[in-house]
């Protein structure tokens, strides 16, 4: 995927961030230059724009300015990578302003979780372009879930997995799971975040669903907004075609309630196919990746 030398783009196409999470970046781009890599950022990342209006808002530059440099970061061939380090709620802004026909010439990796699913499935939908959804800012923070990413994402030359995101089968994108229901699970990756895959729902970026694993993480909704979105989607014929379907953290609930309720409500709302959980991926801080938009197959490990 990247070779010291190349250069990687950061960005901020949902909320801008604060003062805690721009030290965090700060150490992210130390770790990638120490790791040889080129890091630019076209436009601000913190949220001086946002405070500046009335009232305030948490954006980091304008919907369209944002939409516009993503198209034209994902186009420059001089850029191997875009890390987008924010998260929150407004990354469906910039979906907004997007051209279809320049995002199906997306040229480098696009990068980012949570709300950033959004964009992440809008790529593989418009580009058929894989991302890798993990939070950037680990890779500054957490020295295990660095040392991952160079082992999956970092070649000296060139290989014949290069024109994916990670290597594929490595510890970082390939999660241990327990099945629910089923024994295996094979399909092309989608979702991620839920709240951020529900965004997309009527719209012209909700990702090809048909024969798919699809994952599903969140991190602050309730139990009954989660049983809101699954029954969005079991209304939206979604679980009718899907290969299967693959649990994540849900960080709120699974603190209030205990890891088994969200598992439990899936079984109950979810109709025959494959389920399987996982503590892979997710918003904690030793979160692991997925790759969006690449096959993957999982199989209960005794």
């Amino acid at each position: 995927m990247l070779s010291p030398g190349d250069r990687v783009e950061l960005v901020a196409c949902s909320d801008g961030l604060g003062q805690s999470a721009l030290n965090e970046v700060q150490r992210l781009r130390e770790s990638l230059e120490q790791l040889g890599l080129r890091v630019t950022s076209g436009l601000p990342l913190d949220r001086a724009y946002g405070d500046s209006r009335s009232p305030a808002t948490a954006h980091p530059a304008p919907d369209p300015t944002r939409a516009q440099h993503l198209m034209d970061v994902l186009e420059d061939p001089s850029i191997a990578a875009v890390l987008d380090v924010s998260g929150g709620q407004l990354a469906t802004g910039v979906l907004t302003y997007l051209d279809p026909r320049r995002f199906a010439r997306a040229n480098g990796f696009f990068i980012g979780f949570s709300n950033l699913t959004a964009i992440a499935n809008a790529l593989y939908g418009a580009a058929n372009a894989s991302s890798l959804l993990i939070n950037p800012r680990l890779l500054g923070s957490n020295e295990g879930v660095r040392a991952l990413f160079v082992d999956a994402c970092l070649a000296p030359s060139a290989t014949a997995w290069l024109a994916t995101p990670a290597r594929p089968g490595s510890t970082l994108v390939t999660p241990r799971v327990d099945f629910v229901r089923g024994s295996e699970l094979s399909g092309t990756l989608v979702g991620g975040n839920l709240t951020g895959l529900l965004s997309l729902a009527g719209t012209p970026w909700f990702p090809r669903v048909d024969g798919a694993i699809l994952a599903l993480e969140a991190l602050s909704p309730t139990y009954s907004a989660v049983a809101v979105g699954l029954h969005q989607l079991r209304q939206m014929g979604v679980f009718e075609r899907v290969a299967g379907v693959l649990l994540g953290q849900f960080t709120s609930i699974d603190e209030k309630l205990g890891r088994g309720a969200v598992p439990a409500l899936a079984v109950e709302l979810i109709p025959d196919v494959p389920l399987a959980t996982t503590r892979h991926f997710g918003h904690s801080n030793d979160s692991l990746a997925l790759m969006i938009g690449e096959p993957l197959q999982l199989s209960q490990l005794d």
